[in-house]
């Protein structure tokens, strides 16, 4: 008999290690199926020992040890592989058994647990795919580099990288941050090499996704595949190289606990295979041109900072555009240079990408009497102003609450509500209105729920002539070129508190801008903004030299580590607990403040925020703070924004 200690590989299970007995023979990295909480997880062994030598301190125990239920005949994992999340999990105080658990689909632990599963013939192999020769310590020095370019430049790159690797006898391993993305590289790069391309994503069915694995194990050749970031566990020995496309997307975010950075874990893997490491996009991350500058990445080609464009390029100051009519709220949504641009674009058979940042008619209605914002009643957010068949209605976006638009402002009780600015859908009446004759689409989650819909949509406005596509950043992977594309509105994000935004913004501007064959249009009451200057002249470099010393200034990442801990409840229960957290990390010059949306649901979101400098992290103490925290705290260790 054997007492074993356990990780189990799920998410939301905050205690890194349990302890189980089983008369098998599991030894440490086995792969186990193991109970909790009234169900069967797996698990991986990290340590065992004869139950007779732990006979005295089981007398002792408070608790009654449960039976492993399986041990899979061999643990599929690379050691490379388990070592990385290890890493990763120091990093994002969280377990290694969460970071498993999300890079590994649930279905392949099943099937290599089972007896006589699917995949467990593949186990008995020696070797999965090429082992690798083993690397002196002192040449075990990975390179890293950055691709900063347009598409078509970046895959070929890529391509000169899978032609260097096939030579090699090494596989190439490309991570996607979406399914559509995955699909968009898997045309561009398999050409050629279909038979050693492979592509894999969260939304096929089991058997296509077992059937894909299988088939990749069972390939002699070296393999490319395009994936996205879970799908990076396929035990294949001879990955040569790691190649993060689209690096900037918040995609690669982990969006539940535990809350990391799949980017983080896919450079420490390449580190522990001794494969090269490729992040690429048409703007990479602030955090990621700043390790370019300290020399931790090279660059294959040249970066480009400098976009030339043959486009006719405009913004337009709508604090100096004049009303062209009466309209309900007062303004029109689109300008009167932009409504001419519009025209002579349909006049000559070209189509129309009008991009937006807000869905429904209005972001915000306020009251002409008292200026109050009518906002969520649960939610204390701004109400949105949609239209329902005949009739306009208040959403909330958090709750989904629903309000009749026949209301008195509850605070001054005043019926004068006015709207104020423009979503898509106020956009899409506005076109349907001035250019009668043309198809006008609309393209955003209230109309589009699911990926066939909006390709039905994109599919229609792509293979037409003289129309209007009404779009949020939802619309942008599935817009092919249009002759002229114009940013309706981004005004209302340089209203958010978050460090990061100017970057945000100036990639939002990008992709619209990427979409215009011949014509793109800014409309925007911020046209001084620097931001602008650097979208039109193409002028990235500017714009990082500014984003990197308002960062050092403030002490934001590069230069810090921010870890965010999120907490909620009544007036009272927040309050208790921001007590405690200032004593928990008064060491830390911790700041408590509440959150961007202070109320959802009756309960009241407050952030705490400590920031550390970047090489004191991962420390030691502060971890074993923050992993005791109860599960009532949300910790996220450099989060995507801090609102």
């Amino acid at each position: 008999m054997k007492i074993v200690n356990v990780i189990p590989i799920t998410q939301g299970v905050l205690k890194e290690v349990l302890t189980y007995y089983t008369s098998k023979d599991a030894e440490k990295n086995s792969l186990v199926m193991v109970p909790l909480r009234g169900k069967s997880v797996p698990g991986l062994v990290v340590s065992a020992e004869d139950a007779n030598e732990a006979k005295t301190r089981l007398r002792t125990s408070r608790f009654t040890l449960k039976r492993v239920e399986r041990v899979a005949e061999r643990n599929f994992l690379l050691p490379e592989f388990i070592n990385a999340a290890e890493e990763t999990a120091k990093y994002f105080a969280c377990t290694p058994g969460g970071i498993i658990a999300d890079l590994v689909p649930s279905r392949i632990f099943e099937e290599y647990l089972k007896f006589k599963g699917a995949l467990s013939p593949l186990l008995l192999k020696e070797n999965i795919g090429k082992t690798k020769v083993p690397q002196p310590e002192n040449l075990k020095n990975v390179d890293k580099y950055a691709v900063q370019a347009n598409d078509e430049d970046r895959f070929s790159v890529y391509r000169g990288i899978i032609r260097e690797e096939f030579a090699k006898s090494s596989s190439v391993f490309i991570a996607c941050p979406t399914t559509i993305s995955v699909e968009t590289v898997f045309h561009e790069l398999g050409r050629g090499i279909e038979q050693y391309t492979f592509f894999l994503h969260g939304k096929m069915t089991p058997t296509e996704m077992l059937a894909k694995w299988k088939i990749i194990l069972e390939t002699a050749h070296p393999v490319l595949i395009i994936a996205t970031p879970s799908f990076s566990s396929i035990p294949r020995a001879d990955f040569g190289a790691f190649i993060i496309e689209q690096e900037s997307r918040d995609a690669y975010h982990a969006i539940s606990r535990p809350f990391f950075d799949f980017r983080f874990f896919l450079e420490r893997y390449s580190e522990k295979m001794n494969a090269r490491f490729i992040v690429g996009d048409f703007f990479l991350r602030v955090e990621t041109l700043r390790q370019h500058e300290l020399r931790n990445f090279s660059a294959i080609i040249p970066l480009r900072f400098r976009l030339l464009s043959t486009l006719e390029q405009s913004v337009i100051d709508m604090k100096k555009e004049k009303a062209d009519g009466p309209k309900e709220n007062g303004f029109r949504v689109i300008s009167e240079k932009l409504a001419k641009a519009i025209d002579s674009t349909l006049s000559s058979g070209g189509n129309v990408f009008l991009f937006g940042v807000r869905r429904g008619l209005a972001p915000i209605t306020a009251c002409r009497d008292c200026g109050n914002v009518l906002s969520c009643s649960r939610c204390k957010i701004p109400y949105v102003l949609h239209r329902e068949g005949k009739r306009n209605i208040f959403i909330c976006h958090k709750c989904e609450e629903r309000k009749k638009t026949e209301i008195m402002c509850p605070i001054c009780g005043g019926w004068r509500l006015h709207a104020l600015g423009g979503g898509v859908e106020l956009t899409a009446e506005e076109a349907r209105a001035m250019f009668p004759h043309a198809t006008v689409y609309e393209l955003h989650s209230d109309i589009a729920k699911t990926d066939k819909k909006c390709a039905e949509i994109a599919n229609a406005f792509n293979n037409s002539r003289g129309s209007i596509l009404v779009g949020t950043e939802f619309a942008l992977p599935y817009v092919e070129k249009v002759s002229l594309s114009a940013v309706i509105s981004i005004d209302t994000l340089f209203s958010l508190p978050d460090f990061r935004i100017q970057e945000k913004i100036l990639r939002k501007l990008m992709e619209a801008k990427s979409k215009a064959e011949k014509t793109f249009i800014v409309q925007t009451r911020y046209a001084n903004e620097k931001i602008f200057q650097s979208i039109i002249q193409g002028n990235l470099l500017e714009f990082y030299k500014n984003e990197i010393t308002e960062r050092n200034r403030f002490f934001y990442p590069p230069f810090s580590v921010i870890i965010k801990i999120r907490f909620e409840g009544t007036d009272e229960d927040v309050a208790n607990k921001a007590e405690g957290l200032e004593k928990t990390f008064s060491k830390y010059s911790i700041k408590i403040f509440p959150a961007f949306i202070p109320k959802i649901r009756e309960k009241y979101q407050v952030n705490a925020i400590i920031k550390i400098p970047a090489d004191k992290w991962p420390d030691a103490e502060l971890f074993e703070k923050v992993l005791a925290l109860p599960p009532c705290f949300r910790v996220k260790v450099d989060p995507e924004d801090l609102l």
